[in-house]
């Protein structure tokens, strides 16, 4: 299973969001998410997604950028 498969919930809450250019990769065992959210608040709702995700668990670190 693809890391993109593990984070759909994450990737199509920010498709309902709106979110422009959203991706979600690993490099190095470090998740990376990026893409433009609209608010700081839709930037949250996505972290917190990113949180519920099993998988989440199995990275050192994250990167969130938007």
């Amino acid at each position: 299973m693809s890391v993109k498969d593990k984070y759909q919930p994450v990737l199509t809450l920010g498709e309902k969001l709106g979110v422009k250019d959203g991706n979600v990769t690993v490099e190095d065992g470090i998740l990376k998410v990026k893409g433009q959210a609209k608010t700081q608040y839709e930037k949250n709702l996505i972290w917190d997604k990113i949180k519920e995700t099993r998988a989440f668990r199995i990275f050192k670190a994250a990167v969130l950028t938007f």
